[in-house]
């Protein structure tokens, strides 16, 4: 890394000054921060000691004496006292509304046990009233210290929940998002019996007997999360908004405390964006959003046109489109080119038919439009990077479909076949992946996947970018903490909660992590221009510090916070001072 030295613009700036006084008074900024360590992430890595604001841009990043010509009597200054600031961070993959209803929900994602569960959704059905939907969201099997159910069985059963809920329907979501266990009452609720068959892409658990043990994966989910959405229905327009709004102001607050300027929304809905557009009229979006569609091509077909918005209100940006190739591994739903090795009866599940994720890809193209395909397995993967290069490359009957700066991403990428890896630079495609996943999965992704395919393949950051890939970071909260600084400690070491690192050959490098969560993010929205590094006309969105997370020891990374979260250069966490 460079350092930004003074230089003899300095000095004529301060001539120039003194000669026209009016020029001084109309380039003061409203906000310097000097005295610390400015990580611009720019080409260079260039590191200064002070950067100065105005109006919500950047105007200016250097050493304190240049910037000490820009010091107004009205200028807001903060003394830096040597700590770090960074670009504020991108969260690359999180799901914006999930977030904020985790937040003002049921969290099971701390419970060590299904007893543990248990017992959180009893104590809450106490303060429901008879028939009200419970809804929570967390629990993670491989998680707990106990066995699910007494026989040793992988998963939980759904007799314990029912006995202490029976008044109230139950319907819990798994961690991943890809799996949720329901009550027998929400079972009763959404008609699922013995009888029942699931549909395409997903599979309901079931005991000896063959009835539902209470475990619905992938698009099995549907039938429950549909009874609910009807119980909902007595709701006013005016109750539906204020819970929105209310799950929108959670995410916000988590977000800014977390340092998180800008958010990658992985999937919403063209309601939930016209909900987005009028909180966004109003001032009311707390952070800048990025937001994939979600939808098949023939329910999006006839609104991307009408739906597609760059930078609207300095806050919402819709130019993307989410499809599913397969599912989690947690849940042995990622679609896999061998047998699972603890599974070995299954491949894994086809959530969203490739055939279906290739009609979108050419919507996509044609209205230019950026693909995000979630693919987890390893054939999922390269299913979709077949998709995408035939599409790509001129099969859609584009002939700029090849050239065009497209972008186009796999969600996650977690498990890729050695074979598959140079493929992503090859048809510049990003890989939008997650850090905190590989040490959150890492108990049991060799269990999964056996030795070899984990060591070769699994979170194989290292790998893409010496192949030349870009490869951008997130969290796909609330599946993880949405913390980038754990995230960041996850990418860089690997380690998992017991201190062993998770395949360390395939961490990044500090400055790597960085950029992952600024600039090469903002590169996969298209936003590299307006944000990402601290570099003069961008939008100051910046984050202060409490730890040099570029030098300190790996021990001292998890210790890092959040000081200071700065957005369109206004002070929206922390005090006045670090």
């Amino acid at each position: 890394m460079t350092t930004l030295k003074p230089t003899a613009a300095c000095l004529l700036a301060f001539l120039f000054t003194l000669i026209c006084p009016s020029a001084l008074r109309a380039q003061t900024a409203d906000l310097v921060l000097r005295g610390g360590k400015i990580a611009t992430c720019d080409q260079r890595d260039r590191i200064a000691q002070a950067v100065a604001i105005r109006a919500g841009r950047i105007v200016a990043v250097g050493s304190d004496a240049e910037i000490e010509l820009l010091i107004g009597s009205m200028t807001h200054i903060i003394d830096l006292k040597g700590k770090l600031v960074v670009p504020g961070f991108i969260e690359g993959h999180g799901h914006f509304i999930s977030l904020g209803e985790t937040k003002l929900g049921l969290d099971l994602s701390q419970a060590k046990s299904y007893a543990e569960v248990v017992k959180l959704v009893a104590e809450a059905a106490k303060k429901a009233r008879p028939g009200q939907w419970i809804i929570g969201r967390g629990w993670h099997q491989e998680k707990w210290t106990d066995p699910p159910a007494a026989d040793g069985s992988r998963y939980p059963t759904h007799d314990a929940l029912s006995r202490a809920t029976p008044e109230n329907p139950v319907l819990l979501t798994h961690g991943s998002g890809h799996m949720s266990l329901a009550n027998a009452r929400a079972m009763a609720e959404a008609g699922i019996s013995r009888d029942t068959k699931p549909p395409a892409g997903g599979e309901i658990l079931r005991d000896a007997g063959g009835n539902p043990t209470g475990v619905f994966r992938e698009t099995a989910q549907s039938r429950l999360q549909g009874a609910h959405a009807r119980s909902r229905e007595r709701l006013s327009p005016e109750e539906i908004d204020a819970e929105f709004q209310a799950a929108v102001e959670a995410a916000g607050r988590e977000c800014l405390s977390k340092g998180i300027t800008s958010f990658q929304d992985a999937g919403s809905s063209p309601g939930t964006v016209a909900r987005f557009r009028k909180l966004a009229d109003q001032g009311k979006l707390p952070v800048r959003l990025y937001v994939m569609l979600r939808g098949s091509a023939g329910q999006l077909e006839d609104q991307l046109a009408s739906l597609r918005t760059i930078d609207y209100q300095d806050r919402l940006t819709v130019r993307a489109i989410k499809c599913m190739a397969d599912g989690a591994l947690g849940s042995h739903g990622a679609w896999l080119l061998e047998p699972y090795n603890d599974l070995p009866e299954s491949t894994g599940l086809v959530v969203q038919p490739i055939d279906d994720i290739r009609r979108t890809a050419v919507l996509a193209l044609a209205h230019d439009y950026q693909i995000c395909t979630h693919a987890i397995g390893d054939r999922a993967n390269r299913e979709v990077l077949n998709l995408y290069e035939s599409v790509l490359r001129g099969g859609a009957g584009n002939s700029e479909s090849s050239t065009k700066d497209r972008r186009w991403r796999i969600e996650h990428a977690q498990h890729l076949s050695p074979d598959d890896i140079p493929r992503f630079k090859e048809l510049g495609v990003i890989a939008s992946m997650q850090g905190s996943h590989a040490t959150s999965d890492g108990p049991f992704v060799v269990a999964r996947l056996g030795e070899k395919r984990a060591r070769e393949g699994a979170y194989a950051w290292r790998s893409l970018l010496d192949a030349g890939a870009r490869v951008i970071n997130g969290t796909d909260a609330p599946v993880e903490d949405l913390s980038p600084l754990l995230c960041y400690y996850s990418s860089v070491t690997r380690r998992m909660a017991d201190g062993r690192a998770f395949f360390p050959q395939q961490r990044m490098t500090r400055r790597e992590a960085l950029r992952s969560y600024t600039i090469d993010a903002a590169y996969g929205a298209f936003e590299e221009g307006q944000k990402g590094s601290i570099e003069k006309g961008k939008l100051a969105d910046l984050v202060v510090l409490s730890h040099d997370i570029l030098s300190v020891k790996d021990e001292e990374l998890p210790d890092a916070k959040v000081v200071l979260t700065i957005l369109n250069g206004e002070i929206v966490y922390g005090g006045g001072r670090p």
